[in-house]
């Protein structure tokens, strides 16, 4: 049984909560007044009356009560040669508002704060005043200028302050407000925005590619410049190289003197064995140049005395062969 008995306590709890929630959730709906060029959302627990009915009374176009008609919400608009002057309070300078604010309060109005509903910015009063029957009426004034039109929204609690259910409504209605030129203003704002952020990234892409194609550029003009410079410096350097040497070698023939001192060096340079030293070029010029032998006096002496006895020996021989030669008689 007690189990039972807490199972039916939870599912009447879930139910509750439930119902409540649903009750919570009211529907709201939305009212487009075109003479003010304004949209405002209502809870549907509240009566509504707009000036499209022909039932409301002259410079009032939208009127909300509930069902015991304690609490009003009404919707006026005053057009005149103060508000025509006037674009909005954003556009006005800060005496002009503190100004505006104390002729409000000359009329019994509280102290005016600032408050933005729908992008636009009111000013929120409050007042209390007591009917000839001696009822209390607590009242809220959001007010405001926009396009020349003076709007003001009352709520008005009869018999006793708002409650915080009220005071929510209120809120929640205030702050559902579009104004047709504001989202007007907002759509081509959000239109030029997108616009400016296409061109800048355009622009911010073109100039990285500029940027990237000077640099490419750049490099491969150094790196041009840089095989150019390299070519000509070889060429100069083997240019110097060749006329160095040939430097080297005119050098080195101008100081030889030409011709022979001697017979025994044309002798020693045809008929020894020893290689003829090649002429200086430009890869072996800096080689140095070997040194010819000297031959003393005596040897040079000695030389010449060999040839010359060769030559005698040599002149006998022919000699004596030609003796035997004719001493030989013939034979039959």
């Amino acid at each position: 049984m007690k189990k039972l008995r807490l199972l039916l306590i939870t599912i009447l709890c879930i139910v509750a909560a439930t119902v409540c929630c649903f009750s919570a959730s009211a529907e709201k709906i939305s009212y487009d007044l075109e003479e003010l060029g304004m949209t405002i959302t209502i809870s549907d627990t509240l009566n509504v009356k707009t000036a499209s009915s022909g039932s409301l009374s002259d410079g009032i176009y939208l009127e909300a009560t509930d069902q015991n008609s304690t609490l009003r919400l009404s919707i006026s608009m005053v057009k005149d040669k103060d508000t025509i002057k006037v674009d909005s309070f954003s556009d006005k300078s800060y005496s002009f508002m503190e100004e505006y604010k104390s002729n409000l309060e000359a009329l019994g109005l509280s102290e005016g704060k600032d408050a933005t509903y729908g992008d636009v910015d009111f000013l929120d009063f409050s007042q209390k005043t007591t009917t000839e029957a001696g009822v209390d009426i607590y009242s809220r004034h959001s007010i405001t200028i926009i396009n020349g039109m003076g709007i003001s929204i009352v709520s008005e609690s009869i018999g006793d302050n708002f409650t915080s259910d009220e005071l929510a409504l209120i809120k929640d209605s205030l702050e559902s407000i579009r104004f047709d030129s504001v989202i007007q203003q907002q759509k081509e704002s959000a239109k030029k925005t997108t616009k400016s952020w296409i061109v800048g990234i355009f622009i911010v892409i073109l100039t990285a590619g500029v940027v990237v194609f000077a640099v490419i550029t750049k490099k491969k003009a150094d790196i041009r410049k840089a095989l150019i410079k390299q070519k000509e410096m070889k060429k100069q350097n083997d240019y110097d190289v060749l006329r160095n040497a040939q430097k080297k070698a005119d050098s080195v023939s101008a100081n030889q003197i030409g011709g022979y001192k001697s017979s025994a060096d044309f002798f020693d340079e045809h008929f020894s064995g020893e290689k003829k030293p090649s002429a200086p070029t430009s890869e072996n010029f800096d080689a140095p140049t070997p040194e010819k032998k000297k031959i003393s006096p005596i040897k040079r002496v000695s030389y010449f005395a060999k040839n010359l006895s060769r030559e005698i020996n040599g002149k006998k021989n022919k000699n004596s062969k030609g003796k035997s030669k004719a001493k030989r008689k013939a034979v039959d």
